[in-house]
C-alpha cells in the first residue's frame, strides 16, 4: 500500500458522492447541461426512528395512454381549461371552440359536447355553483360569455348562456363563487352576482381595486377570502354582507406589491403562481393564509426570465401553464413554461425538470386528479387523457432516460487523484439479468462531454466502474433509461491522492 512521508497516513481514500444536490445551471438554457442537474428523477427521503434520514433519488412515474380521446380536430388544438367534479367523477375541458365532459361511468361511460363558444383562443376559466334548493352548477367563461351547465339531471340539460345584460362583458376568464354570489373581474372592478343565483346581475354591484392603479389579472378564493392580483399588486377582500351593492370589504392590512403574470395552481389551501414583485422580474411565488413567499431559487429564475424576446417585445414567459400533480407520494406545481417544464416537489421544496422519450420538454396541458383514484393528464400535441402510473416507468410504451449531473468534486485537495474504481450504491430491483446505466464523467467541467464513460448492471450485486482515470476535479453524469424503478443514493469513489 502507497504511503506519505508520514507512514501513518495512508494516501488511499474512499469518497462518497451523495445524491443530494440540487440545480446550479449556469446558463438559461437547459441544453447547456455542466452544472448539477436533475432531470426526470425526484427525491425520496425517507425517515426512520433513531435512524439518519436517507436521501434517495427515484425516477419518475411512466405514462400509459387510455382510450379516452379529447375529440380535437387536429393534435396540435390547445386546450385552453379544464375541470374535475369529484362527486360525479366528471372531466370537463375546453378545445377550440368546445366544451367537452367525459364521465367514465362504469355501467356505460360517454363524451358529450357541453356547449360551442364564441371564441377559439385563450383560456377558459370553471368552477362549481350550488344554490339553496341544491341544484349544483357548472359554471365556464372565455372572458366573454357566462355558461352554466345543471349536474346531477337526468338527462342532461343543455348548457347555457347568460343573457342578462349586467353581466360583466369583457371579463377576466376566471371564476369564484363565494357564500352564494359568483364573482368576475374586469378592468378594476370586481363584479358580483346577485345572491344565490348566477344569472341574474345588477347594475353598480361591484368593488374597485383602489390601493394601485393597476387592472385585475387573475382572481381566486382563498379560504373565506377574494384574492385580487394585478400587474403590481396583491388585494384580498371578505364578505361583509353589505346590504347594497358589493357584499364584500377590502382587508387592507393584506396587500403585497406583487402582480401576476401566469401559472396560478392550487394544491390544498395553498395557491402557486408566476408573479412579479414591483421592481423586480419573474419569480414563482406561493401564497399560505395572507403570507406570500417566493420559493422559486435564481436557477429556475434565471430560465423563467431568459423567455423574453429582445427590442421590447412581449415576454415569452406569459404563455406558461401550470398544474398539480399528485404521483407516487408526493406532489408537485409543475410549471410548463416555453423553455423548460419545472416541477416544484411541494413537501420536500426541490426543484427538478421533467422530459419526454425524445429528449424535449414534457408539456401537460390539463391535469385532473380523480377522487379516489389516480392522476390523469392530457400531453400537448396528443389526443387521449393520460394515466401517470407510479407502475410504470416509460411513456406510452417508450423508454425515457432519467440523468443527474453531479457537482464538480475536488475532495479536498487540489493534487491529482488516480480512481481505482467507482461503485453506484443503488437498489437491486431483480437478482438477474441486466439493465444498463451509463455513467460519464469529465475532468475539465464537460468541455470535452464526457471524458470517458462505463456502462453498469445496475442488476448486479455491487455495480463498479473500474480503472476511471486520473484527475485533479471530476463531475460524474448518470443515465438510465429501462423500464424498473431505480433508486440510488450515491457513489463509492475509491482514490489515491498525489503529492502534488
Amino acid at each position: 500500500m502507497a504511503y506519505t512521508n508520514t507512514p501513518q497516513n495512508s494516501t488511499y481514500r474512499r469518497e462518497e458522492v451523495t445524491f443530494d444536490a440540487t440545480p446550479t445551471l449556469r446558463s438559461a438554457s437547459s441544453s447547456v447541461r455542466r452544472d448539477s442537474h436533475i432531470i426526470n428523477f425526484f427525491y425520496d427521503r425517507i425517515s426512520q426512528e433513531n435512524k439518519t434520514r436517507e436521501v434517495m433519488l427515484k425516477k419518475r412515474p411512466g405514462i400509459q395512454a387510455t382510450a379516452q380521446t379529447l375529440q380535437k380536430a387536429v393534435t396540435t388544438d390547445a386546450i385552453r381549461g379544464y375541470y374535475y367534479e369529484e362527486q360525479e367523477d366528471i372531466y370537463f375541458w375546453a378545445v377550440g371552440t368546445k366544451v367537452y365532459k367525459y364521465i367514465p361511468n362504469p355501467a356505460g361511460s360517454y363524451t358529450a359536447l357541453v356547449a360551442t363558444l364564441a371564441t377559439s383562443s385563450g383560456d377558459v376559466g370553471f368552477e362549481k355553483f350550488q344554490k339553496s334548493t341544491g341544484e349544483v352548477y357548472i359554471l365556464f367563461t372565455d372572458g366573454t360569455n357566462l355558461w352554466s351547465q345543471q349536474l346531477r339531471v337526468y338527462p342532461d340539460t343543455a348548457a347555457a348562456s347568460v343573457v342578462d345584460a349586467d353581466l360583466p362583458a369583457s371579463h377576466i376568464p376566471s371564476i369564484v363563487v363565494v357564500d352564494g354570489y359568483v364573482f368576475l373581474a374586469k378592468g378594476n372592478d370586481l363584479y358580483n352576482s346577485d345572491n344565490d343565483t348566477f344569472d341574474s346581475w345588477t347594475s353598480g354591484n361591484f368593488i374597485t381595486c383602489e390601493m394601485s392603479a393597476d387592472g385585475i389579472r387573475h382572481i381566486f378564493q382563498n379560504k373565506n377570502y377574494i384574492v385580487a392580483i394585478g400587474y403590481d399588486s396583491l388585494e384580498v377582500f371578505w364578505d361583509a354582507a353589505n346590504v347594497s351593492g358589493s357584499p364584500l370589504s377590502r382587508n387592507d392590512s393584506a396587500f403585497k406589491s406583487i402582480g401576476y403574470i401566469t401559472g396560478y395552481a392550487k394544491a390544498g389551501d395553498k395557491h402557486y403562481f408566476v408573479g412579479q414583485e414591483k421592481g423586480k422580474l419573474q419569480s414563482v411565488f406561493m401564497l399560505d393564509g395572507f403570507k406570500v413567499d417566493r420559493i422559486s431559487d435564481e436557477v429556475v429564475d434565471r430560465t423563467i426570465q431568459s423567455q423574453m424576446a429582445t427590442d421590447f417585445a412581449t415576454s415569452q414567459v406569459a404563455s406558461a401553464k401550470a398544474h398539480i400533480v399528485s404521483v407516487d407520494g408526493h406532489t408537485f406545481y409543475m410549471l410548463c413554461s416555453t423553455g423548460i417544464t419545472w416541477l416544484y416537489d411541494i413537501d420536500e421544496k426541490m426543484w427538478y425538470e421533467w422530459r419526454t422519450s425524445s429528449d424535449a420538454q414534457l408539456l401537460v396541458e390539463a391535469v385532473w386528479g380523480k377522487f379516489n383514484g389516480g392522476q390523469y393528464l392530457a400531453i400537448k400535441n396528443a389526443n387521449t387523457i393520460d394515466f401517470m402510473s407510479p407502475l410504470v416507468y416509460q411513456d406510452k410504451a417508450s423508454n425515457f432516460t432519467c440523468s443527474y449531473t453531479t457537482e464538480d468534486n475536488l475532495f479536498g485537495s487540489s493534487n491529482w487523484k488516480v480512481c481505482n474504481r467507482t461503485i453506484l450504491v443503488a437498489d437491486r430491483h431483480l437478482a438477474t439479468g441486466t439493465s444498463n446505466l451509463t455513467l460519464q464523467w469529465s475532468d475539465n467541467d464537460w468541455t470535452d462531454n464526457p471524458t470517458s464513460s462505463q456502462t453498469l448492471n445496475v442488476f448486479a450485486n455491487r455495480p463498479t466502474a473500474r480503472r476511471c482515470g486520473r484527475f485533479i476535479n471530476r463531475s460524474w453524469r448518470l443515465l438510465y433509461s429501462d423500464n424498473y424503478p431505480l433508486r440510488m443514493k450515491s457513489l463509492e469513489v475509491m482514490l489515491n491522492i498525489g503529492t502534488y
